[in-house]
């Protein structure tokens, strides 16, 4: 009986492996797919896919640096007294009807800017609220503005 022929992508061969985990060492920035370019300019007959050889590149990730670890930390300190957060949730009330409720909080000091509840289409309501809070407050105006009209 005769057996069946492999089918398939042949096996990488190790001289090939070794050449990409070289190339990755002499230039760790190259992509798979930069790294598939120097194998075919090597003359490297069937040479791996770009998905392939990034199976063979170690994913070494370096850790981020003070400066990157402190840039969310320090916006947020330098700028929370500019901050507000929005909220819409809804509430059941006990005879199954739905109470809208759009809330706005400062971050500077957790304080509630803006506490609004109704029964009625939250679209127009948030626009009605907003304009109110852009006529009361000038600094969030410009964002309220951005983002509703």
């Amino acid at each position: 009986m005769l057996k069946s022929k492999k089918r398939g992508r042949p096996k990488t061969s190790r001289k090939t492996i070794e050449l990409i985990k070289r190339i990755h060492k002499e230039n760790p920035l190259l992509s798979p797919e930069k790294t598939h370019e120097r194998l075919v300019d090597f003359n490297i007959t069937d040479a791996p896919s770009p998905n392939t050889i990034a199976k063979y590149i170690p994913e070494v990730r370096k850790p981020p640096s003070e400066k990157q670890k402190q840039s969310w930390k320090t916006f947020l300190k330098n700028h929370s007294k500019e901050i507000w957060s929005m909220d819409f949730f809804t509430v059941p009330t006990l005879y199954f009807k739905v109470l809208y409720v759009f809330i706005i909080i400062s971050h500077d000091r957790r304080k509630i800017e803006h506490f609004a509840v109704t029964t009625f289409s939250i679209a127009y309501f948030v626009l009605q609220k907003s304009k109110h809070l852009c006529f009361n407050y000038q600094s969030a105006c410009f964002l309220i503005k951005l983002l509703l009209f």
